[in-house]
Formats: C-alpha cells, sequence, structure tokens
C-alpha cells in the first residue's frame, strides 16, 4: 500500500505540472517538450497503479483521473482550435488532434490487455499487446506485486477502456468502430449505463431521435445509471417539445415518431402541451 501511496503522490504532483502548462499549446512550442515528458509520465504512473492494485486505484477514481487530465483535457483544447476559424495554426492543431488520437487509441488497447492478461478476463475482442508493436514500451509491473481485485472491478475497468475508445473512435469520424465498441462495452457489463449513454450521443449526431431517447432511457434504467443520460434526455425532450405540430391530418412517420417523444416529454418533465395526443 506504501508504494501505491506513493504512486499517487507522484500523480497528483504530475497533474499540477500538467495543469500549469496550459496542455502543451502554446504557440511558440515553448514548454512543450515538458509538458510532454509530464503526460507520458502521468500515463504510466496512473498504468502502474491501475495493474498493481485495481481495487485501491478505483477507489481513488485513477481510471477517470487518467482520461481527463492524460487525454480528454488536451483533446478538448485541440477540438477547439481546429474548429476557432481566426485560428492561424488550424492546420498544425489538426495535425496534433490527429497523432494524439491515434496515440490515445494506442495506449487504450494497451492497457485493456494488460487488464486482461494480468487478471485473466476473456474479451475475445481485444487487441494483444504482440500486435501493438507501435507503441512504446511502458514500464513493466511485476506480477508478484500485483494485488488481484473482484472480478467486478475488473470487468468495470475493461469496459471503461472499451468506452473510451469508443470515444476516441467517435472524435477520429469513425462511427461504425465507435458503436462496436460501445456494444463491446454494453455486453461485458450490461448493469452500467454509460456505455448506452455514448450509443444515445452517436444517435443524436445521426438525427435518429427515437433511438437516442432510447439510449438516454437505457443508460437510467440500469443498476448503476450514468449521472449525465438524465441532463441529457431533458435536453432532447425540450428541443422535441420546443418543434412544430404537425398541420396535417396525415402526418408521416418521423413526424409520429417526434409526437410520441412529445407525448413521453409532457410526463418525464412534468409539462402541459394540451393537444398533442389530440390527431
Amino acid at each position: 500500500m506504501n508504494s501505491c501511496n506513493q504512486l499517487l503522490e507522484k500523480a497528483e504532483s504530475l497533474k499540477k505540472e500538467l495543469s500549469n502548462s496550459r496542455n502543451g499549446l502554446s504557440s511558440d512550442g515553448s514548454g512543450k517538450g515538458e509538458w510532454v515528458s509530464s503526460r507520458t509520465s502521468l500515463q504510466d504512473v496512473y498504468r502502474q497503479l491501475l495493474i498493481t492494485n485495481l481495487e485501491y486505484a478505483l477507489d481513488k477514481k485513477i481510471e477517470q483521473d487518467l482520461w481527463n487530465f492524460a487525454f480528454k483535457n488536451h483533446i478538448t483544447a485541440l477540438q477547439q482550435q481546429v474548429k476557432d476559424k481566426s485560428n492561424t495554426y488550424r492546420a498544425e492543431a489538426q495535425s496534433q488532434l490527429t497523432s494524439f488520437l491515434d496515440a490515445a487509441s494506442g495506449f487504450y488497447l494497451h492497457l485493456l490487455d494488460d487488464l486482461c492478461q494480468t487478471f485473466h478476463v476473456n474479451i475475445p475482442y481485444r487487441v494483444s499487446s504482440s500486435k501493438l508493436i507501435f507503441l512504446k514500451e511502458s514500464a513493466s509491473v511485476k506480477r508478484s506485486s500485483v494485488t488481484q481485485p473482484e472480478r467486478p472491478s475488473c470487468q468495470y475497468m475493461c469496459q471503461h477502456c472499451l468506452v473510451h475508445l469508443g470515444d476516441i473512435a467517435r472524435y477520429r469520424n469513425q462511427i461504425t468502430q465507435a458503436e462496436s465498441y460501445y456494444r463491446y462495452a454494453a455486453h461485458l457489463v450490461p448493469s452500467n449505463g454509460q456505455p448506452y449513454n455514448q450509443l444515445a450521443i452517436l444517435a443524436s449526431a445521426s438525427g435518429d431521435v427515437l433511438s437516442t431517447a432510447f439510449y438516454y432511457c437505457r443508460s437510467l434504467a440500469v443498476k448503476c445509471p450514468f449521472p449525465g443520460s438524465d441532463t441529457n434526455l431533458r435536453k432532447q425532450l425540450n428541443k422535441i417539445m420546443a418543434g412544430d405540430d404537425p398541420r396535417h391530418t396525415k402526418i408521416s412517420t418521423s413526424e409520429l415518431v417526434k409526437f410520441c417523444l412529445k407525448f413521453h416529454g409532457c410526463i418525464y418533465l412534468k409539462k402541459s402541451k394540451i393537444g398533442i395526443c389530440l390527431y
């Protein structure tokens, strides 16, 4: 446990360094090398914690900090730079984003394989480390120092990797691959609502309002609901209810779907909109 505490202290120090370095995005490139070094070290420390003592790591929410501080914050910052049409460094930001997403995908594929091998979890669709030759070899963890966790914790952590592999694929606009990862994640731990929330995000992007509502509801109707799904569902239903009502007696299938969702929106949001059910 002392070694875990030491690793956690090191991680906290690295987090502060990353927070003070503006995600390595200074236009003149100053501090970028230090930022990359700190981020790589943080990834390795978190990986060691997850492999060495998974129960301890999950209790400290290491998996969330790993995603947010080592990957998500930088991805979001680069995405904002790419979207900013006034930014003269848009092309460079796009190149950096593409490379960073490749590295992020490789990291989580490698971590997933490490988890499966260390904790003897059988996931048929994982990529073995022997095929990830493009990855830099990370620090090895002595098997003798590993504390065997409970099986649900192993499955949850593997699901966590699958969800974020899906997120990374979605950021790369690889929609079919993203959906596959989310479905694999949902199949692995059906009682966790996060994969269903992510499937709803995909459905929303494609304009499928019925599937969007279904997956948000599915995300809430499980043993461990995803906290953001309620807010996301409310936003979707409010948007649908704000839309125009059909003006013809004969309505299309898509209008009927929206009509049905308006009815459910009235119930879920406890709003009154007389007339939407009178057709």
